[in-house]
C-alpha cells in the first residue's frame, strides 16, 4: 500500500513538473538605459563604431540620446554629469 501511495505521489509530482514547461516565462525588453560620463563620446561609439541609428529623444530631456537596435528595441544613453 505504501509503494502504491508513493508511486501515485511521484506520478502526480512529475506530471505537475511537465505541466509547468508548457507555461514557460518569456523575458523580453524594449529598451536599455546606460548612464555615461561623456555623452558625446559614448554616442559617437554607439553610432559610428557599432552602427546604431540615432532616433528622436521623445522625452525632450537634455542629456539623453536614443539609439535603435531595430525591431522596436532602443538604447538610451543618459549623461551622469
Amino acid at each position: 500500500m505504501k509503494k502504491m501511495i508513493l508511486f501515485l505521489l511521484a506520478v502526480g509530482f512529475f506530471t505537475g513538473l511537465y505541466a509547468q514547461e508548457k507555461n514557460v516565462f518569456k523575458f523580453s525588453f524594449n529598451h536599455q538605459a546606460l548612464a555615461v560620463k561623456d555623452l558625446q563620446r559614448s554616442a559617437d561609439f554607439y553610432g559610428k563604431v557599432l552602427g546604431l541609428t540615432e532616433i528622436t529623444n521623445r522625452t525632450k530631456i537634455e542629456g539623453i540620446r536614443w539609439f535603435s537596435f531595430g525591431e522596436g528595441k532602443e538604447l538610451h544613453l543618459i549623461s551622469i554629469l
